[in-house]
């Protein structure tokens, strides 16, 4: 397998139009590509995501989800259809500053609100929580709330939203140093697919040529290994420094000294066992800076038996003048199996500078299993302007103005005699495993009050229990010897006759029996144990 390594990083360099300088001396024509690849690299180097102010709206056109069978999931897909949200925001990411506005459309009413991002905190005003209540009557809220409520997210996860204007700096210099990987690549492509006419360069494979152009490219690799460790090592660096490029490149090499290199034959018969066969890849680019680019992609993914099969096609277009770029984006995903089959579309207009950016897309995304039929249309619409001096207005809070969603427990709650619920004692949703494969229930399992609530039934069948319920309050339980008597509303439940009490009755929900999990640990012969969002139940 370990041949295989280097040949499968080609294979996804190639496919991105990413790849391995050489001391080689290259021709007219491959000069040109690698100018038009570092010239796009300079193209995304701007100031829009770090002091910018700028929009994002998205509108569902149409939404008909057939895997919904609950009446009130299909009225909540009912009001999102023709839904629409814009956010406004503005943004100085090195001072860790956020604000934002946004408006929310629901069968033709809006909704407004704000919220702030400030550092680690995020600060929500009074009257956003009072505008979601009246999206959503049945959110309950204290009868006087401070003008702001805050929540100090105190862990890595926010410390990566501030750092992600260093992370895409660190992708950025990645990218760049992608260029000698590049470079390598295009030295490696045998001169007869690149062609120069009518100003511009021409790059086209398929499936033949691609396979001829990844065993050139491992030559050049085993020939020049140092070159290739060397780029390699660069790329490395740039994504993590943590170790030196020195370091870096002699694992490179390392690696390189125990390859085994597929021949030609052991490439053919990699894509014929995956099924990926390249029918067509050609790029375009301009012989002078300005002008009209363009890709064509179609990827397709051929049927083993009993897998998958799926066509991917991508046409772009990109148009530069000066330091503006014009362009669109015709993404295709077509995807089969058995009988379920995926058909998903991303058309998408960009025109952006060093200062400016503004995008439309339209998403459409229908799926078929067997006789339920999903389908999604999706508008996204953005813009963005750089503005080195922004400054981000954020709310002073103090103790009088202010409260910390983390500090308003429940038991203070009852104190203030305030019933707030519907926001910080929600019902939490959780995942249900039995002996590591992941159960899946028509109501979903959930913690309140610090009880797990289960429906019984799909988990007593699971275990290889016979479950009848019995005029409408009753649930009978049978497994081996033991015949167990559950009743809806009442703690108390029979083993073999024998009486026993629950800490929590028995409920019902969408016509569902949901018990706390704990009786299952105790009468069904299973250890319960609670890890994040998922309940592991392994049978004893």
């Amino acid at each position: 397998m370990k041949k295989y390594l280097v040949f499968i990083l080609v294979l996804l360099f190639s496919f991105s139009g990413v790849l391995p300088v050489g001391a080689e001396t290259l021709s007219r024509e491959k000069k040109i590509l690698i100018d038009r690849f570092d010239l796009t690299l300079a193209d995304l180097d701007n100031q829009i995501n770090q002091t910018a102010s700028g929009s994002l709206a998205f509108k569902v056109h149409h939404l008909e989800a057939g895997f919904l069978t609950k009446p009130q999931d299909q009225q909540m897909a009912k009001r999102i259809n023709g839904a629409e949200i814009q956010l406004d925001y503005r943004m100085n990411v090195p001072a860790n500053k956020m604000s934002f506005s946004y408006t929310l459309t629901v069968e033709g009413k809006e909704y407004r609100g704000n919220f702030y991002l400030d550092d680690t905190k995020v600060i929500i005003p009074r009257e956003t929580f009072q505008s979601l209540q009246e999206l959503v009557p049945t959110l309950e809220l204290p009868e006087t709330l401070p003008q702001y409520l805050y929540y100090d997210i105190k862990d890595p996860e926010m410390a990566q939203l501030w750092s992600f204007n260093q992370s895409q700096q660190r992708s950025l210099a990645m990218i760049t140093e992608l260029k000698g990987l590049y470079g390598f690549f295009v030295e490696a492509i045998p001169d007869q697919y690149i062609r120069s006419r009518n100003g511009e360069i021409t790059l086209e494979l398929n499936q033949e040529a691609l396979e001829k152009t990844i065993h050139a490219l491992l030559q050049k690799i085993k020939k020049d290994p140092e070159t290739f460790a060397g780029v390699m090592a660069k790329v490395a660096l740039s994504a993590d420094p943590s170790k030196t490029e020195a370091e870096y490149k002699a694992e490179m090499l390392k690696g390189l000294e125990t390859l085994s290199y597929p021949t030609p034959d052991e490439i053919g018969l990699f894509f014929n066992i995956t099924g990926i066969q390249l029918e067509s890849l050609v790029i375009n680019v301009p012989e002078n800076a300005d002008g009209l680019s363009s890709t064509q992609l179609r990827l397709k993914l051929n049927a083993q038996p009993g897998g998958p099969a799926g066509l991917l096609t991508l046409q772009n277009e990109r148009n530069r003048k000066d330091d503006r770029v014009q362009g669109t984006i015709d993404l295709g995903l077509q995807f089969e199996i058995s009988d379920k089959t995926a058909d998903f579309n991303l058309k998408n207009f960009y025109d952006y500078s060093k200062t400016a950016t503004e995008s439309t897309a339209s998403m459409n995304l229908k799926v078929k299993d067997g006789q339920e039929a999903s389908d999604l249309s999706l508008g996204v619409r953005s813009k963005a302007k750089a503005e080195p001096d922004i400054k981000v207005e954020i709310p002073v809070l103090t103790p009088e103005n202010s409260a910390d969603m983390d500090a308003l427990k429940p038991q203070e709650i009852q104190e203030q005699k305030m019933s707030i619920t519907g926001i910080f004692d929600r019902e939490k949703s959780v995942r249900v495993a039995l002996n590591g494969r992941t159960l899946y229930f028509d109501v979903q399992p959930f913690i309140k009050d610090k009880r797990t609530m289960v429906p019984v039934r799909n988990l007593a069948e699971a275990l290889g229990c016979k479950v009848t319920a019995m005029g409408g309050d009753e649930v009978h339980i049978v497994k081996d010897n033991r015949y167990i008597i559950m009743y809806i509303g009442k703690e108390h439940y029979t083993v073999n006759g024998r009486s026993k009490t629950l800490d929590a009755p028995p409920l019902l929900r969408d016509g569902r029996t949901l018990v706390p999990i704990r009786f299952v640990a105790e009468e069904l012969g299973c250890s319960i144990e609670l890890v994040g969002e998922e309940v592991r139940i392994t049978t004893n």
